[in-house]
């Protein structure tokens, strides 16, 4: 994936259309070139330039799951890890609303969240553009998974009573847009909830902070700002735990909220220039993180060997609902 030629368009800030900015990254977390850059008026982080939205589907129908973690289709770990995470994104969500609720899973993977969704109760299903992926989910586990990018799904209106969105806005090449379009798919006083990256987390090293595919890096002032601008009502927003990650909740307002713009420049721009290679070291943070990637894949040995028979997807899943006592 390449941004190609520059453009006014895709250099001006995607959340307030500002066009002035400073570079605060010349590298991804790879070590290959990616400008990243802040917008002066708003404090938003963003790649200049931006993909185009073409370049973007092409890349995650067919390359974006091979280049993140080398597989076409998920093994038996990856279901794990992403079913443990979707089990605690099902928590969050059963705070928020309850079954059998119609819910949409935007960016749905493999399908372990709408699977345990299902499990749980909801009238669950998902889009997802990778193409192995999705089938993954039909085929493997019978959902309905979409093979479709963001833009060309084809969502009824008015028919969702949440739509979710884990790690998949800072993806997106135009938020706006995007907001402009969920809001479309949900019901009168729907629920929206996101989670992305943080840019001020210190989770990552400095030198990892900018990655390739995230062509936004949201800080939480600037996602406040793009959703209640969108016509939602923001009701929460917490960091998860550990990656210190924005996870946000929001009703859909009609009429929309008037809301007054606010700049986070100077609050990012300190952010960054603290969070140094010294300081992040000093912080115990890359000591902790070691000693749970070292812990991580023997728990998931583990785990995976007290499931009876072969533990393929399905097998996996089923084991973690009956954990939560998901058993609709």
């Amino acid at each position: 994936m390449t941004a190609g030629g520059d453009s006014g368009v895709r250099s001006a800030c995607p959340l307030c259309a500002g066009t002035d900015h400073e570079i605060v990254g010349t590298r991804d977390r790879s070590g290959a070139p990616l400008t990243s850059a802040l917008c002066r008026a708003c404090g938003h982080v963003y790649t200049v330039p931006r993909p185009t939205a073409q370049d973007l589907s092409a890349y995650y129908a067919l390359r974006y799951r091979q280049d993140y973690k080398s597989v076409a289709a998920p093994k038996a770990k990856h279901v794990w890890r992403a079913g443990q995470r979707a089990a605690e994104r099902l928590l969050h969500l059963l705070n928020a609303v309850r079954p059998p609720a119609a819910v949409l899973d935007v960016g749905a993977g493999g399908g372990e969240f709408v699977y345990l969704a299902r499990r749980a109760g909801f009238a669950a299903r998902g889009i997802e553009p990778h193409q192995g992926y999705a089938a993954h989910a039909r085929e493997r586990l019978g959902l309905d998974v979409a093979n479709a990018d963001f833009q060309s799904a084809d969502i009824a209106a008015h028919s969702c009573d949440v739509i979710t969105l884990h790690h998949v806005l800072e993806h997106l090449p135009d938020p706006p847009a995007a907001m402009a379009r969920l809001r479309g798919w949900l019901k009168p006083a729907g629920r929206l909830i996101v989670e992305v990256p943080n840019v001020l987390s210190w989770y990552h090293a400095p030198r990892r902070r900018f990655h390739r595919a995230h062509v936004q890096s949201f800080n939480r002032t600037g996602l406040e700002n793009l959703i209640a601008n969108a016509g939602f009502e923001v009701i929460a927003v917490q960091l998860t735990p550990h990656t210190a990650h924005l996870n946000l909740v929001a009703r859909k307002a009609d009429p929309p909220p008037s809301i007054t713009w606010r700049d986070a420049s100077a609050e990012v721009r300190d952010g960054l220039a603290r969070h140094t290679a010294l300081a992040h070291a000093l912080s115990g943070r890359p000591l902790r993180r070691l000693w749970a990637n070292l812990k991580r894949p023997l728990a998931e040995r583990r785990a995976l060997m007290r499931i009876k028979g072969a533990p393929d997807a399905r097998a996996i899943l089923d084991a973690i609902a009956r954990e939560h006592g998901w058993t609709a």
